[in-house]
């Protein structure tokens, strides 16, 4: 099953509560336009680039506090090379 069938399915209630790395999750996907404001997301650690390149999500997005969804992993490497 393609990606893009996947997530036109509801997932805002699914249950992410033990997952710690959500990093390019949806990076680069074109059709993905849901509610995750839901999402317990206290344990993700790394969620860089979460939804790069996906201007067509308008929806909210889950509220990181351990880590920064706007954040490129090349970015991280070359700061603290």
């Amino acid at each position: 099953m393609s990606w893009e069938k996947i997530t036109k399915k509801p997932i805002g209630d699914l249950d992410v509560r033990s997952v710690t790395f959500m990093g390019y999750m949806f990076s680069e996907n074109t059709s993905f336009n849901q509610d995750l404001s839901n999402w317990s997301v206290g344990n993700v650690t790394e969620c860089y680039s979460f939804s790069s390149m996906t201007s067509q999500w308008t929806l909210p997005q889950p509220n990181f506090t351990n880590c920064n969804p706007n954040q490129s992993l090349i970015f991280d490497f070359y700061t603290f090379r």
